[in-house]
């Protein structure tokens, strides 16, 4: 963990738990909604990226049949499948508060998998669990203007992290603007999922990570695609 400069809001010893640590925040000047990217879909997290061209995609490439938004508590999922998403996969070390990746209005908001412990979300998981309808989840649904793109998010918990926080106003029907905050985790390591009803395209430097077939990492708030269809 850097030091130097210290980057957290408070000091280090004034941290007492170790949710409070897990849940800590930038100081103001280094907080994502003051560092945003200039693409229509932010990082809403701090994470490493896995980008599919299609949610439809998803079981083959992760070697899971099971592995589909079908159970997933997304409402009308059939609107994304033949649209790109990504997989976020956070370290138990990262910043675990999460973003809107773009602004709207909130047309879903609900918490599911309440009465189930979270199975882990490292990426080697994938090919034996469906961790978008097994873990502890929240599904948040925006609906964006400009440009016209909905963009359904969905906050998971992996194991023993089965404390997914809402800020207040995160709710259906508020407004949301793109990097804003809209929660925590607590614990450690956790996953985030991002569906599309329209076509987006990885931002010009991801694009050619991933072509190159190397795994990267952005910081919440970093550009991350581009809509480009549905404008």
């Amino acid at each position: 963990m850097q030091k130097h400069p210290w980057i957290w809001s408070k000091p280090a010893a004034d941290y007492r738990t170790q949710n409070e640590w897990f849940t800590r925040k930038y100081v103001g000047e280094l907080t994502p909604e003051r560092n945003l990217g200039s693409a229509h879909v932010l990082m809403p997290a701090t994470a490493v990226v896995y980008f599919f061209h299609s949610a439809a995609e998803m079981p083959r490439v992760v070697k899971n049949d099971r592995f589909t938004i079908t159970d997933s508590g997304i409402p009308d999922h059939a609107a994304y499948s033949n649209h790109p998403c990504a997989l976020l996969y956070l370290a138990p070390a990262d910043y675990h508060c999460y973003h809107a990746p773009i602004g709207g209005v909130i047309t879903c908001c609900t918490l599911l998998g309440l009465g189930t412990h979270s199975a882990s979300v490292k990426p080697y998981i994938y090919e034996h669990t469906n961790i978008l309808a097994l873990n502890r989840r929240a599904v948040i649904v925006i609906e964006g203007a400009d440009p016209a793109v909905r963009c359904a998010m969905v906050v998971i918990g992996g194991v023993t992290v089965d404390s997914i926080r809402l800020e207040d106003g995160i709710r259906s029907g508020a407004r949301v603007e793109r990097g804003q905050l809209v929660g925590c985790f607590a614990r450690g390591g956790s996953s985030v999922a991002l569906f599309f009803d329209q076509d987006v395209a990885l931002v010009e430097s991801c694009r050619d990570l991933r072509a190159r077939g190397v795994d990267f990492k952005l910081d919440c708030g970093a550009s991350l695609a581009e809509v480009v269809s549905g404008q």
